[in-house]
């Protein structure tokens, strides 16, 4: 089962969880896209890598904290979130340093953090353009050039190298905004956005609740 659908079996207003399957299925439309590129671009994290997620919280709008916050709320964490002193993060406050993998809720991580690395973004005149994090590694192979490694790459570029272009960036923005506009007006920090998102549930669950039901 999906973060959405063991949500519906926490809440009883089908709403939110309904609201986050429709983000789920743009997420999995960009995992699927991000694999096209990622089968034929040079360019991959280094293992155990979390170079990006250090010195940086990002900002999410209320869908994507809600999402972050239905995980906490379903593995039992949303008390120990509650109780976290958030505002003295100096990086995101769901990394962790030690293991391979630092995300603690990559399921249901934000859309910056899916893009990051494996999607373009657009230039002022409109057209996509990718540049690799300078973490990067590449693969093995005929990419001797660093001029070329190490470079704002303009779609004509990519044209001609790849088969595939990256994803954009700036289409999948829109498409989270449009699931629910009133839900993605504004990008606000994670370290304030995810403890709202999880009262707002645990509030949500609680009136929803057969014995508080009007």
């Amino acid at each position: 089962m999906t973060i959405a659908q063991r949500l519906s079996t926490v809440t009883h207003n089908d709403r939110i969880p309904s609201i986050l399957q429709n983000l789920e299925q743009v997420y999995a439309e960009l995992d699927e896209e991000q694999k096209k590129w990622s089968a034929v671009s040079p360019f991959h994290c280094p293992p155990g890598c979390g170079r990006c997620c250090e010195h940086f919280i990002p900002d999410v709008w209320e869908i994507e904290a809600l999402y972050i916050a239905a995980q906490f709320l379903i593995e039992g964490r949303d008390d120990a979130l509650l109780s976290s002193t958030f505002s003295n993060a100096f990086a995101c406050p769901l990394f962790r340093t030690e293991g391979e993998f630092h995300c603690t809720v990559y399921e249901t991580r934000p859309l910056v953090c899916r893009v990051f690395g494996f999607a373009g973004d657009r230039d002022k005149r409109g057209n996509l353009r990718f540049a690799p994090c300078r973490f990067m590694a590449v693969k093995e192979g005929n990419w001797k050039e660093e001029s070329l490694l190490q470079k704002m790459w303009t779609k004509k570029e990519l044209s001609i190298y790849f088969p595939v272009l990256p994803p954009d960036m700036t289409i999948y923005a829109r498409k989270v905004q449009a699931i629910d506009p009133s839900w993605a007006i504004e990008l606000e920090s994670l370290v304030t956005a995810l403890p709202k998102a999880v009262k707002k549930l645990r509030l949500d669950s609680w009136f929803s609740s057969p014995d508080h039901a009007a």
